[in-house]
């Protein structure tokens, strides 16, 4: 018989269809702005969120910022703070989408430590939040804490979640990646949380 060869490599062309600028460097109190997370609202709009940080540290002072598209991403509103913690940090983020509800995961953290804190310490001050908006990301729910939930064993801290989105999977479920500090371990732990009520 004959042979035949198959190429595992799809050949692909990468082209930019469209760019816009969400928001540049140095904009507003902020150094940088990083970690984005996208989401299309329940009306139709793109949620941009992410972090502005004052310095380029991961600690410091840092808020999540929202910014809306209502053009499919063409131009973008001015940054409005969702979480802000004081000269401390507010990060790690996570979005879903559920039943026209956008949900936002988050952390709280003093400024002033490193990560190597929660790998080597007894360090119980990172905590994590759960808030929602039922008017697509117009107004917020007053921030709960979960962190007992996420972290349920005293030697797991540090709830970071994301990077990116969370899913909503055929049985309603959401599910959120996470990463965690394990003490036991001296190391890191990605994991997933999931909400069958909702969040």
């Amino acid at each position: 018989g004959e042979e035949e060869s198959f190429s595992n490599e799809a050949e692909t062309e990468e082209k930019v269809v469209a760019r816009s600028t969400v928001v540049k460097q140095g904009t507003g109190r902020y150094d940088i702005f990083r970690i984005p997370v996208l989401v299309s609202a329940p009306n139709g709009d793109l949620l941009l969120f992410s972090e502005g940080r004052t310095g380029r540290s991961d600690f410091g002072n840092i808020d999540i910022l929202l910014f809306r598209s209502t053009n499919d991403g063409k131009t973008w509103s001015a940054g409005k703070i969702i979480a802000d913690n004081g000269s401390n940090t507010a990060s790690d983020m996570a979005a879903v989408v559920k039943d026209g509800r956008v949900h936002l995961l988050f952390q709280k953290r003093p400024g002033n430590r490193t990560f190597n804190d929660y790998l080597q310490a007894d360090a119980s001050d990172a905590h994590g939040y759960h808030t929602y908006s039922d008017d697509s990301g117009r107004t917020w729910s007053q921030p709960q804490e979960i962190t007992s939930q996420v972290l349920p064993a005293p030697d797991e801290q540090l709830p970071m979640f994301g990077p990116n989105n969370g899913i909503v999977l055929d049985s309603g479920r959401l599910v959120v990646p996470m990463y965690y500090a394990n003490q036991s371990a001296n190391d890191w732990t990605p994991s997933v949380i999931y909400s069958d009520d909702g969040g």
